[in-house]
């Protein structure tokens, strides 16, 4: 393990990390992954970036763990490639980054680079690297040495399906989620939510009252809400940019909004990042 200076780090809960060396030129035959945590990522070092682009260019192959992605997008590694990294840091990254096909997958290969969302994510990314270097019985030894019996395909999804997170298969307001997360930034009109979900507007509110308790609008507007308050937290974009980013053309209504929900304003908010 490497950090800038080759003192320890300190991880996401607060943990202190020894570490073997400082950033140093590896062979070309070495993989380096770089690992990141929950927080809100700061700039990356120059010596990191550095050292990432010189592994690159001699055909190293490198890999991102959770935000660990950050570090290969700042150093232009990710620009027109597929690449994920934890479903909660995506929105930011989408923002930043918008160079980047992010998927929503637990881990992508695309090329030298190979990125993951974290957690159990790290396990399946790290054996389908044993698979390709050593073939698929070795990789089977080693997942159930690390008791790993439910090895994941490269493109299973991060997170549950809607219907489980709704507890409920109705497939008309599934439909109409979809619609509503696909349209984040480009807010459509609740007529068109309800074309999305192939039924009438009456139907997808009553749909919505009987199994969220709320109506359409005040789930799509809490979702867009939700995506603001994530961009407040891991980005450098300022309030008025969050709003638009969040598909509020009035900075007035979207600290309105904001508060309503949060009990605190985006200005506030900002300050406390």
């Amino acid at each position: 393990m490497m950090s800038a200076d080759g003192s320890p780090v300190v991880s996401s809960c607060g943990m202190s990390v020894n570490v073997d060396q400082p950033l140093a030129p590896l062979p070309r035959e070495t993989d380096i992954v770089v690992c990141g945590g929950t927080v809100r990522p700061k700039r990356v070092s120059r010596d990191l970036l550095a050292l990432l682009r010189q592994h690159a260019r001699f055909g190293g192959r490198i890999g991102g763990i959770c935000t660990g992605a950050i570090a290969l997008a700042q150093a232009g590694l990710l620009e027109g490639r597929r690449a994920t990294l934890h479903w909660e840091n995506q929105p930011a990254f989408r923002e930043t980054f918008p160079g980047v096909e992010v998927t929503a997958n637990t881990c992508e290969v695309d090329g030298p680079i190979f990125t993951c969302g974290g957690g159990v994510g790290a396990a399946d990314m790290m054996l389908d690297r044993i698979e390709a270097d050593y073939g698929r019985s070795f990789a089977d030894v080693v997942a159930d040495m690390c008791l790993h019996t439910q090895r994941r395909a490269q493109r299973a999804p991060q997170r549950a399906s809607i219907s489980n997170a709704l507890d409920s298969r109705n497939p008309l307001l599934v439909r109409a989620i979809k619609a509503m997360q696909a349209n984040i930034e480009t807010p459509v009109s609740m007529d068109d939510l309800a074309e999305a979900a192939g039924c009438s507007r009456r139907q997808m509110e009553r749909l919505f009252v009987k199994y969220l308790h709320q109506t359409p609008y005040r789930y799509f507007r809490d979702l867009r809400l939700d995506h603001a308050r994530s961009l407040m937290r891991e980005t450098d974009l300022s309030v008025t940019e969050i709003a638009v980013a969040s598909g509020f053309t009035s900075p007035v209504v979207f600290t309105k909004s904001f508060r309503a929900r949060f009990g605190y304003s985006p200005a506030k908010g900002r300050k406390a990042v």
